[in-house]
């Protein structure tokens, strides 16, 4: 196989906001939450500030070395602002790292249909 695809690295980012949120709006954590923390459910679960998770995909990229090239598949609901913060506030990361999201408005979604 081609060995080049052997040296990227794909990372998966899942960011949540709104009222996936149990805090108001723009209010998110600053700090990762320890990884033996417990579970979060529903109305008791954190956001996280971008920096949070930019952070996170530094120290991938270092752990990574410069020889490979890292690809980030972004999950999120508000993917046009996200993109738009990391350009203007993350744009050294933002461009040395390829990402792949899909733009959509959730307004699409029937969230009541067939709701009792």
């Amino acid at each position: 196989g081609d060995s080049s695809k052997m040296r990227d690295l794909r990372v998966s980012l899942h960011l949540r906001r709104g009222d996936a949120c149990r805090h108001s709006l723009f209010d998110y954590a600053k700090n990762a939450s320890p990884l033996d923390s417990p579970p979060q459910f529903s109305s008791h679960r954190l956001c996280y500030d971008t920096e949070v998770y930019m952070k996170a995909l530094k120290r991938v990229q270092e752990l990574a070395g410069s020889d490979r090239h890292i690809t980030v598949y972004v999950a999120t609901d508000h993917s046009q602002s996200l993109m738009d913060e990391l350009k203007s506030r993350f744009s050294d990361l933002y461009a040395s790292m390829s990402w792949s999201y899909l733009d959509y408005s959730r307004k699409i979604f029937n969230y009541f249909a067939g709701q009792e």
